[in-house]
């Protein structure tokens, strides 16, 4: 609308529909790519997030702000109005910031993963000492299975126990 100075409302129909259905794939492939059990984070060119959509969201808003900005400036250097500065600079804007929010979310941004969490969850015990082939660890959940064969069935019966000790060592 901006681009073609029109007040035809049905690209703004189509854009808010795109947008709903493009940040709901967005967040499929945020789930999909996290790994179980960890937080996600992301962190791009100027700002970090929760989630890409996040990152693709600032940086449109971004792009929107400095194009108002240069469109006013060069409007206001050629003595033109400034209310067509403004809207075809955040128009222009809009689509570099958006442009580049993809990029920055997919190709450039760095994904972290909780540092706190991630050294709780990837540990098989509480308390954990990991040497090249030993492994000593105290205090850690699992699950015990146990067969009992009877006269017309077999019966696996499951119990939880916490192991106090453990020692594993690698040849």
């Amino acid at each position: 609308m901006g681009l073609q100075n029109s007040s035809d409302f049905a690209p703004l129909r189509v854009g808010l529909g795109s947008g709903i259905l493009a940040g709901a794939g967005v967040a499929v492939y945020d789930i999909v790519t996290l790994p179980q059990g960890q937080e996600f984070f992301i962190s791009g060119m100027f700002n970090d997030g929760n989630n890409s959509s996040v990152i693709i969201l600032l940086d449109t808003f971004y792009g929107a702000a400095g194009g108002a900005i240069l469109g006013s400036a060069v409007m206001l250097i050629g003595n033109k109005p400034i209310v067509e500065g403004l809207q075809y600079g955040s128009s222009i804007g809009t689509w570099v910031g958006f442009g580049l929010g993809l990029f920055d979310s997919f190709f450039y941004a760095e994904r972290n993963s909780d540092f706190v969490s991630s050294n709780l969850l990837n540990r098989s015990s509480l308390i954990e000492i990991d040497r090249d082939q030993y492994t000593f660890g105290m205090i850690s959940p699992d699950i015990v299975a146990q067969k009992s064969l009877g006269s017309d069935r077999l019966k696996y019966d499951f119990a939880p126990v916490l192991n106090m000790l453990s020692f594993r060592a690698q040849f």
